[in-house]
């Protein structure tokens, strides 16, 4: 009587023929779950510093006072004269003042910006009045 081979083996004998391929999938697993976790927690690390600036942009954002929300724009009426005339009024305006702005000049003169400007810069260029 001729027994019957049992095709199965038992664990011991897979381990030794095959090796331990469940074992062997599960640690592989486990270690990418442990580097997974630990690149969550740099991310959560990177997340707190982000946020962390955030409120830090915020908290400086909100300190910062508003532009032109409360202000009513000046209307300057400008009149209109020759270059000749304007370029004297700077002179003046500045000899009396010392220093200026283009702003208050325009609103003192009275005369188009742009032809302000470039008498500015021709009196700059003579050495009439410098920056500063």
């Amino acid at each position: 009587m001729r027994r019957k081979k049992n095709k199965r083996f038992n664990r011991y004998d897979k381990q030794q023929k095959y090796g331990d391929q469940d074992g062997d999938k599960t640690s592989e697993i486990y270690r990418k779950m442990e580097e997974l976790s630990e690149i969550v927690n740099m991310l959560r690390l990177e997340i707190s510093i982000l946020m962390n600036k955030v409120d830090s942009l915020e908290r400086n954002v909100a300190s910062l006072p508003v532009i032109g929300a409360t202000t009513i724009p000046e209307i300057v009426i400008v009149g209109e004269m020759s270059k000749e005339t304007a370029r004297q009024k700077v002179l003046d305006y500045m000899r009396e003042h010392k220093k200026s702005d283009i702003i208050e000049l325009h609103k003192n003169i009275r005369c188009d910006v742009r032809l302000l400007v470039e008498i500015i810069d021709e009196l700059r260029k003579e050495g009439k009045i410098e920056e500063g």
